[in-house]
């Protein structure tokens, strides 16, 4: 069983996946305590608590590199349309959270930390 001190940042093991396309975990998140259930607290990256505890089994430490590499992401406002690649995998233009569209870009599905933006769209 692992033990993670408050201010551990982890991800939460997706349980719920509808399809094989679906990432294993999400987040991040940082540990906020450890109850007396062995469970934690967690708090999500704008800062709000989590509505429910998890156990350790379901939470998996992000490494300092990851962490590092977290600064380099940008957080999607929109999909605004997508298109295939000439290999047949789809792209998707983003619009990104405080820039305007000639900040636009073409990502592909494996660039998004959370499918929801390409469920909504």
């Amino acid at each position: 069983m692992i033990d993670l001190v408050p201010g551990t940042t982890v991800m939460i093991l997706v349980t719920e996946k509808q399809n094989k396309l679906d990432p294993k975990y999400k987040g991040f998140y940082t540990v906020v305590r450890k109850t007396a259930a062995n469970t934690y607290v967690l708090k999500n990256e704008k800062g709000f608590l989590e509505p429910r505890n998890y156990p350790p089994s379901l939470l998996k430490k992000v490494s300092d590199k990851v962490l590092e590499q977290k600064n380099d992401f940008f957080e999607v406002e929109a999909i605004i349309e997508h298109m295939k690649d000439d290999k047949n995998n789809y792209l998707y233009r983003c619009k990104w959270l405080d820039y305007d569209e000639s900040h636009d870009t073409w990502e592909p599905e494996d660039h998004f930390t959370d499918p929801k933006f390409i469920k909504e769209y």
